[in-house]
């Protein structure tokens, strides 16, 4: 099993938080460890993304994750329009990153052998106001992942933990896990929300989204 590691780049881009109502929209929290700072860049923003720039189906098998290494918090208030009216409701508040830095690690696969050595492709929120647009240059060649452990910095389902040599088994019940959910579609224009692990959580896993990870022999 080998990854495809992208270098990404970005002049301002939104991962943000899923929170229904409120006039905040925030940001991917940081995790911190040490002097080193990291946002998730979760499987359902990197894999969509991916998917929209490949034009394959909804359901199209890839898989995907990374993290953010540097970025500068900003906000941007906005007042949104109702569709029918066009009165304008409450404004919204909304954080995002400028000058972004990151890495993806995409499954090499028959999907992933179509992305070419330098690309841009749009992610996550607010592209109408003209964030998002993500330009990423693929390493010379796949990376052969060691397993290690250590401090995840990434979102992933639990169905697609194994891709990323993560024992479903071993973040069952107790421990020094922090879970939420992911975005999973389920059709062109619906989906639901499936059983993630987050970032924070210490695993056994490739060490390639691992951080204070060692070697496994």
């Amino acid at each position: 099993m080998s990854f495809w590691e992208f270098e990404l780049t970005a002049e301002a881009l939104h991962i943000g938080e899923r929170i229904k109502k409120g006039t905040f929209r925030p940001l991917v929290p940081a995790f911190k460890r040490g002097s080193r700072e990291y946002r998730p860049l979760p499987y359902s923003t990197a894999v969509g993304s991916l998917r929209e720039y490949l034009g394959l189906k909804w359901d199209a098998p890839l898989h995907a994750a990374g993290y953010l290494t540097e970025g500068e918090e900003k906000e941007l208030t906005i007042a949104p329009r109702d569709n029918v009216t066009g009165v304008a409701k409450l404004p919204i508040t909304i954080q995002y990153l400028v000058r972004v830095r990151g890495k993806i690690f995409v499954l090499v696969d028959d999907q992933s052998r179509a992305l070419p050595e330098r690309f841009e492709m749009p992610m996550g929120g607010l592209r109408y106001k003209g964030l998002g647009l993500c330009r990423l240059n693929k390493a010379s060649k796949p990376i052969e992942p060691e397993k290690g452990e250590g401090f995840l910095l990434t979102r992933i389902p639990d169905t697609a933990l194994p891709v990323f040599g993560i024992d479903p088994e071993q973040v069952k019940g107790d421990g020094p896990f922090r879970r939420g959910y992911l975005f999973k579609p389920t059709s062109m224009s619906g989906g639901v929300y499936v059983k993630s692990l987050f970032e924070g959580s210490r695993v056994k896993g490739f060490d390639f989204l691992l951080e204070d990870g060692h070697e496994i022999r």
